[in-house]
Protein backbone atom coordinates (compact mmCIF):
# COMPACT_ATOMS: atom_id res chain seq x y z
CA UNK A 1 0.00 0.00 0.00
CA UNK A 2 1.44 3.38 -1.05
CA UNK A 3 1.40 6.13 1.57
CA UNK A 4 1.22 9.77 0.50
CA UNK A 5 2.20 12.67 2.70
CA UNK A 6 0.87 16.18 2.20
CA UNK A 7 2.96 18.98 3.69
CA UNK A 8 0.94 22.16 4.27
CA UNK A 9 3.16 25.00 5.44
CA UNK A 10 3.90 28.69 5.68
CA UNK A 11 6.66 30.60 7.45
CA UNK A 12 5.23 30.02 10.92
CA UNK A 13 3.69 26.54 10.88
CA UNK A 14 3.85 23.23 9.06
CA UNK A 15 1.36 20.38 9.08
CA UNK A 16 1.94 16.92 7.68
CA UNK A 17 -1.07 14.85 6.69
CA UNK A 18 -1.11 11.28 5.41
CA UNK A 19 -3.29 9.01 3.33
CA UNK A 20 -2.88 5.36 2.36
CA UNK A 21 -5.06 5.41 -0.77
CA UNK A 22 -6.04 8.07 -3.30
CA UNK A 23 -9.64 8.05 -2.06
CA UNK A 24 -8.74 7.81 1.65
CA UNK A 25 -9.22 10.75 4.01
CA UNK A 26 -6.22 12.81 5.09
CA UNK A 27 -5.04 11.98 8.60
CA UNK A 28 -2.87 14.39 10.64
CA UNK A 29 0.66 13.09 11.26
CA UNK A 30 2.35 16.09 12.88
CA UNK A 31 2.08 19.81 13.41
CA UNK A 32 5.26 21.84 13.75
CA UNK A 33 4.78 25.39 15.02
CA UNK A 34 7.45 28.00 14.34
CA UNK A 35 6.35 31.11 16.27
CA UNK A 36 9.49 33.03 15.30
CA UNK A 37 8.06 33.17 11.80
CA UNK A 38 5.20 35.37 13.03
CA UNK A 39 7.47 38.12 14.37
CA UNK A 40 7.32 41.49 12.65
CA UNK A 41 10.44 42.77 10.89
CA UNK A 42 11.23 45.29 13.64
CA UNK A 43 10.94 42.50 16.25
CA UNK A 44 13.29 40.21 14.31
CA UNK A 45 16.05 42.70 13.55
CA UNK A 46 17.45 43.46 16.99
CA UNK A 47 21.01 44.19 15.91
CA UNK A 48 22.12 47.48 14.45
CA UNK A 49 24.03 47.36 11.17
CA UNK A 50 27.77 46.86 11.56
CA UNK A 51 30.05 49.86 11.31
CA UNK A 52 33.60 50.44 10.19
CA UNK A 53 36.02 53.25 9.46
CA UNK A 54 37.89 54.07 6.30
CA UNK A 55 41.66 54.68 6.41
CA UNK A 56 41.27 57.87 4.38
CA UNK A 57 38.21 59.40 5.99
CA UNK A 58 36.96 60.12 9.46
CA UNK A 59 33.40 59.22 8.45
CA UNK A 60 32.04 55.84 9.45
CA UNK A 61 30.85 53.23 6.98
CA UNK A 62 27.73 51.14 7.60
CA UNK A 63 27.52 47.49 6.57
CA UNK A 64 24.02 46.29 5.79
CA UNK A 65 23.29 42.58 6.27
CA UNK A 66 23.20 40.58 3.03
CA UNK A 67 20.48 38.32 4.35
CA UNK A 68 17.62 39.66 6.42
CA UNK A 69 16.76 38.12 9.76
CA UNK A 70 13.37 37.10 8.34
CA UNK A 71 15.01 35.15 5.54
CA UNK A 72 17.40 33.45 7.97
CA UNK A 73 14.42 32.35 10.08
CA UNK A 74 12.64 30.97 7.00
CA UNK A 75 15.80 29.09 6.01
CA UNK A 76 16.11 27.66 9.53
CA UNK A 77 12.51 26.45 9.51
CA UNK A 78 12.91 25.04 5.98
CA UNK A 79 15.98 23.05 7.09
CA UNK A 80 14.08 21.73 10.10
CA UNK A 81 11.17 20.59 7.94
CA UNK A 82 13.55 19.11 5.37
CA UNK A 83 15.17 17.08 8.13
CA UNK A 84 11.78 15.80 9.31
CA UNK A 85 10.84 14.84 5.75
CA UNK A 86 14.15 13.01 5.36
CA UNK A 87 13.42 11.06 8.53
CA UNK A 88 9.93 10.18 7.33
CA UNK A 89 11.25 9.00 3.98
CA UNK A 90 14.12 7.02 5.53
CA UNK A 91 11.69 5.36 7.95
CA UNK A 92 9.44 4.51 4.98
CA UNK A 93 6.48 6.50 6.31
CA UNK A 94 5.73 7.84 2.82
CA UNK A 95 6.46 7.11 -0.82
CA UNK A 96 5.14 10.32 -2.35
CA UNK A 97 4.92 13.89 -1.11
CA UNK A 98 2.71 16.82 -2.07
CA UNK A 99 3.91 20.23 -0.93
CA UNK A 100 1.41 23.04 -0.36
CA UNK A 101 3.24 26.11 0.93
CA UNK A 102 3.10 29.86 0.62
CA UNK A 103 5.80 32.06 -0.86
CA UNK A 104 8.53 32.82 0.11
CA UNK A 105 8.67 29.76 2.40
CA UNK A 106 8.04 27.45 -0.55
CA UNK A 107 11.26 28.59 -2.23
CA UNK A 108 13.31 28.14 0.92
CA UNK A 109 11.82 24.69 1.49
CA UNK A 110 12.46 23.52 -2.06
CA UNK A 111 16.10 24.60 -1.85
CA UNK A 112 16.51 22.78 1.50
CA UNK A 113 15.04 19.43 0.38
CA UNK A 114 17.42 16.54 -0.07
CA UNK A 115 17.65 14.88 -3.50
CA UNK A 116 15.99 11.74 -2.07
CA UNK A 117 12.93 13.65 -0.86
CA UNK A 118 12.83 15.74 -4.06
CA UNK A 119 12.43 12.49 -6.03
CA UNK A 120 9.31 11.71 -3.97
CA UNK A 121 7.59 15.03 -4.69
CA UNK A 122 4.41 14.40 -6.67
CA UNK A 123 3.06 17.95 -6.68
CA UNK A 124 3.85 21.47 -5.51
CA UNK A 125 1.29 24.24 -4.95
CA UNK A 126 2.04 27.84 -4.00
CA UNK A 127 -0.88 28.55 -1.67
CA UNK A 128 -1.35 28.85 2.11
CA UNK A 129 -3.83 26.30 3.46
CA UNK A 130 -2.43 26.00 6.99
CA UNK A 131 -5.58 27.32 8.66
CA UNK A 132 -7.94 24.84 6.95
CA UNK A 133 -9.17 21.52 8.33
CA UNK A 134 -7.99 18.25 6.78
CA UNK A 135 -11.19 17.71 4.79
CA UNK A 136 -11.11 21.29 3.43
CA UNK A 137 -7.46 20.80 2.46
CA UNK A 138 -8.50 17.65 0.59
CA UNK A 139 -11.17 19.59 -1.31
CA UNK A 140 -8.73 22.38 -2.19
CA UNK A 141 -6.14 19.85 -3.37
CA UNK A 142 -8.70 18.33 -5.73
CA UNK A 143 -9.47 21.81 -7.08
CA UNK A 144 -5.77 22.66 -7.50
CA UNK A 145 -5.01 19.36 -9.26
CA UNK A 146 -7.87 19.81 -11.73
Amino acid sequence: MKTDWVLVANGSMARVLSRTAPDAALVPVMTVPFPEGRLKAHEQDTDRPGQGHSDTSSASIRFEPRTTRRRKLLQQFAREMSHRLDQGRNDRHFESLTIVASSPFLGELRSALSPQVTKCVAGVYDVDLTELSADKIENRLRDLAA
